[in-house]
């Protein structure tokens, strides 16, 4: 490199420009070693007065003043090469941007020629120390390719879609059939390392002319012999915007272990919900049978033992499905599997018909019970009434459960947060217990109490507050606590919903009575403890029923007998509710094409609500059976068909 400098630096000034700085060099040299310089001169001086008279000196004087003389013009001219360079060195530091050499200023000639060379040989090192990590970091790069599993292109894309191979990664031949030259001849051929349904999506992406999306991803698998497991790429392309289009920079990166990953985790997860739902199945159909049969022991008991008896049965079987509720609700949330069913309706009275509900309890603990409102007017808006019945019960049980004197006590405000909304603040206040700070934080986990203590003296699963806690974040609202122990909570549910108006009320039917005309309707159940128990509870609420055991017995009575409901399982064996459903439907000159089906099963999840609707079932109920609920319904078909004949059934 510094032969370069010198080079051009002549070249640049030529011979005068270098004798120009000769000169100040040779001043330099006087000043530094001025006996030197003198010495030379008088020795030059002296060697030509001698050399004009070498006619008059003898022989061996002429010998002597030869060598004399070719040892002076020596010494002269290692001087003079000595100068020379120091001069050219002189001319390169003004030219170099960077003073490699740093050469100090007035350095003679043997100075500066062992410092050239000091750095020379630093440089050589340095050099070679610049390959050595060259050479290991191309090693790590490398290794870290192989470790990636992956390969790398560099494509351009032209305006029209024409496509141009700048750059193949070596590595897409240990993933692929192909060569990195093959590809470069023909891009295309990139498309037939992957899988022929995937193929035209990576086409797609590559021959996109435009600069947007700057980045893309997909995943996609390799062509493999239907013997091998597939091989997954995620497949990124980045796009940067040039005159002749489209600069393309495609990444692939074998993600083979994380797909698989996710198919396990989703194979898992399905495996979970069904058992969820046989075991929500299997345990709802038992309990279904002992809270109907409770409930019709009680309207059939002669003594008040027999009655109390028949409903601390039906009390524990309820509790027991309450905990099942929890469980299957918590792990709904926890799989983002639930949906809100969203309808009008009045806060005010929902909080009421708690009250109402819960008064019972606060009557027997002699606790100050009741509902404040602000205001007092009803308050009608567009949310899922039943998850909200859900929070607020929660926490006027667990209210009710954890204060044995003073009071429980229930706030609704309501403020117009902005036009057609309503922010709504729910207070459930108690002078209980209390939690402590530390238990406060950890209040909303699932399977948390406050302590062992509580749960062996007051019982429960600790899900209630983690699903209500979910259910509120579903209703994209917030629940808080405050606390203090020995003074008691207050749990507040702050939402913002939608406002909405009073629906039109439809004047209701006198009601069915035992001696009415009741409804012909068809019981579709496997298990006969069922069929028995609905069989028996609908015949005395006046209605005539047919039974079926199984999906092909209920359509061979649709076919025969026109039905003015039908109470349908989902769950049964050969041919399930849905089938059925669809068979009674598609019947050639059904009877039963439009008549109103209602799913009775222990399955709740949103995608067997979703595939109800999609056969045609009008209604679901979960066992086991709320009869109230079910009586509405039928109600509700007999206040139609009262209008449909124009009297009074």
């Amino acid at each position: 490199m510094i032969s370069g400098k010198l080079s051009g630096s002549v070249s640049q000034g030529g011979a005068f420009g270098v004798f120009a700085r000769l000169m100040p060099v040779v001043r330099a040299q006087f000043e530094q070693s001025p006996l030197t310089v003198l010495g030379l001169l008088i020795s030059s001086l002296g060697c030509l007065l001698f050399w004009t008279q070498l006619g008059s000196l003898a022989w061996l004087g002429q010998v002597v003043l030869g060598g004399v003389t070719a040892g002076l013009f020596f010494a002269l001219g290692v001087w003079f090469q000595r100068l020379w360079t120091l001069a050219l060195l002189d001319g390169a530091r003004d030219s170099l941007t960077v003073d490699t050499f740093s050469v100090p200023a007035g350095a003679n000639p043997d100075q500066a020629l062992l410092h050239v060379l000091r750095r020379l040989a630093e440089l050589d090192h340095e050099s070679r120390l610049l390959e050595e990590a060259y050479v290991s970091e191309r090693a790590r790069l490398v290794g870290l390719g192989h470790a990636i599993h992956g390969f790398v292109l560099a494509l351009r894309v032209g305006q029209g879609g024409e496509v141009t191979v700048e750059q193949v990664d070596e590595s897409v031949e240990r993933l692929t059939r192909l060569t990195a030259q093959a590809i470069k001849q023909d891009w295309t051929r990139l498309l037939e390392a992957f899988n022929t349904q995937h193929a035209p999506e990576l086409r797609r992406m590559i021959i996109h002319p435009d600069p947007f999306p700057a980045r893309e991803s997909l995943v996609l698998a390799l062509a493999s012999p239907q013997s091998q497991p597939l091989v997954w790429m995620q497949v990124t392309v980045v796009r940067q915007a040039i005159a002749a289009g489209v600069r393309l920079h495609l990444v692939a990166v074998d993600v083979t272990d994380l797909v698989q990953a996710r198919q396990m985790a989703e194979s898992a997860d399905k495996a979970k919900s069904e058992f969820l739902a046989t075991m929500s199945h299997e345990l709802r159909t038992p309990l279904n049978a002992i809270v109907g049969f409770s409930r019709l022991l009680q309207d059939q008991a002669s003594t008040d033992q027999q009655r109390d008896d028949a409903r601390q049965i039906g009390n524990a079987a309820s509790s027991l499905n309450a905990i099942l509720t929890d469980i299957l609700d918590f792990s709904r949330i926890q799989a983002q599997g639930l949906r809100l069913d969203i309808r009008p309706f009045d806060l005010r009275d929902l909080l009421k018909g708690l009250i109402a509900l819960n008064g019972t309890v606060a009557q027997q603990k002699h606790l100050e019970f009741g509902l404040t409102c602000e205001p007092e007017r009803p308050v009608w808006v567009r949310g899922d009434e039943l998850r909200l019945r859900q929070v607020v019960q929660n926490l006027l049980s667990n209210a009710l459960k954890f204060t044995s004197t003073g009071y429980v006590r229930v706030r609704l405000s309501t403020v117009k947060a902005e036009p057609g909304r309503v922010s709504v603040s729910i207070e459930v206040a108690d002078s209980g217990i209390g939690i402590s700070r530390v238990n406060l934080k950890k209040l909303f986990n699932r399977f948390t109490q406050a302590d062992r203590g509580i749960n062996r003296r007051f019982g429960g699963t600790g899900l209630g507050l983690a699903i209500s806690k979910g259910l509120v974040e579903l209703m994209d609202g917030r629940i808080d606590a405050t606390s203090e122990p020995g003074v008691g909570s207050v749990f507040s549910v702050l939402l913002n919903l939608q406002e909405t108006e009073a629906p039109l009320r439809q004047m209701p039917g006198d009601g069915l009575t035992a001696t009415s005309d009741g409804l012909q309707l068809l019981v579709v159940d496997d298990h006969p403890i069922n069929v028995k128990l609905l069989e028996r509870y609908l015949s005395r609420r006046g209605h005539r029923i047919e039974t079926a055991l199984s999906g092909h017995d209920a359509v061979l009575a649709c076919e025969k007998t026109r039905f003015e409901g039908i109470l349908m399982d989902l769950d049964m064996p050969d041919m399930d509710g849905f089938e059925t459903t669809r068979a009674i439907r598609r019947l050639e000159g059904s009877l039963n094409a439009d008549t109103w089906i209602c799913a009775v099963s222990g399955l709740s999840d949103q995608a067997t609500l979703d595939q109800c609707t999609l056969v045609g079932i009008q209604a679901h109920l979960t066992k086991p059976i709320a009869f109230d609920r079910l009586d509405a319904h039928l109600q509700r078909l007999i206040d139609e068909k009262v209008a449909q004949l124009g009297k009074v059934v």
